[in-house]
C-alpha cells in the first residue's frame, strides 16, 4: 500500500459515497474508526490482503503499517494553545511532559498527534503512513434539537462563529505541527479534501504523511 494507492482510495466515488452516508448516520460519534472500516471493506471487496487493530496498529495492509487520527475543526484551538505553549521547545520536551504526566493527551491534539507518528511501533516498527483527517461542519441549518444528538456540536457552533464553514486557515496551524514533526522524523504529504452533503455540509481534510518518501 502506498499513499498514492491510498488517496485514490479516498477519493473514488466509492468512498465519496460511504464517507456521505457515515457523515449523517454516525454524527454523534467521532467518526476514525468508521472511517478506516469502510477504508477496509473498499480493501476486502479488492482482495487485498490487511488486518484490523493489530497490536493496537489502526491497520496493516500487506505489509505497510498505518495510523490515523480524527479532530474536528473546533479542536485546533486546542492544538494552536498547545503549540504556543511549547514554542521555541523541542517535540521531545512535550512528550517528556506526557510521561512525567504533567500534561494528559486526553482530549489534546499534540501529543496524539506525536505519538502516532513518532513514539508508537508495531512489531518494533513505526507507522510507514499516518493519516490526520481533520472534519468541518456546517450547522447553520440544523435545528438546535437535533444538534443535542451531533457530536462536539456546542464546541462546533461556538467556533463557527468566528470561523465561518468556508475558512480553511485553520489548517495552516495543523501544517505547523506537522512541520514539526517532520523535522524529527521525515515525510512527504499529500493532501486531499472531500466534501459531503449527507443531513449537514462537512469537508474532510487529508494530510496523508509518507515515510517512505521526503519532500525536497
Amino acid at each position: 500500500m502506498t499513499a498514492e494507492e491510498l488517496r485514490a482510495i479516498f477519493v473514488s466515488a466509492e468512498y465519496k459515497q460511504d464517507l456521505e452516508e457515515l457523515s449523517s448516520y454516525l454524527a454523534s460519534i467521532k467518526q476514525e474508526r468508521p472511517m478506516i472500516y469502510c477504508l477496509a471493506r473498499f480493501l476486502w471487496k479488492r482482495g487485498r490482503v490487511f488486518q484490523l487493530e493489530d497490536k493496537r496498529c489502526d491497520l496493516v495492509v500487506d505489509e505497510t503499517h498505518l495510523e490515523f487520527k480524527y479532530s474536528f475543526d473546533c479542536d485546533i484551538a486546542k492544538l494552536e494553545n498547545e503549540l504556543k505553549r511549547y514554542e521555541n521547545k523541542p517535540l521531545k520536551a512535550m512528550w517528556e511532559d506526557v510521561q512525567a504526566r504533567k500534561i494528559s493527551k486526553s482530549w489534546r491534539v499534540m501529543p496524539n498527534i506525536y505519538e502516532d507518528m513518532c513514539i508508537k511501533k508495531v512489531r518494533n516498527r513505526l507507522a510507514d503512513i499516518f493519516v490526520w483527517i481533520i472534519c468541518s461542519r456546517d450547522l447553520r441549518k440544523v435545528s438546535p434539537d437535533a444538534r443535542k444528538r451531533i457530536c462536539w456540536s456546542r464546541e462546533q457552533c461556538k467556533w463557527s462563529e468566528s470561523h465561518p464553514y468556508s475558512d480553511r486557515a485553520y489548517l495552516k496551524v495543523a501544517d505547523v505541527l506537522l512541520h514539526q514533526v517532520r523535522a524529527v522524523r521525515p515525510f512527504s504529504t499529500l493532501e486531499e479534501e472531500i466534501v459531503t452533503a449527507g443531513d449537514f455540509p462537512s469537508v474532510y481534510h487529508f494530510r496523508i504523511c509518507d515515510f517512505s518518501k521526503t519532500e525536497a
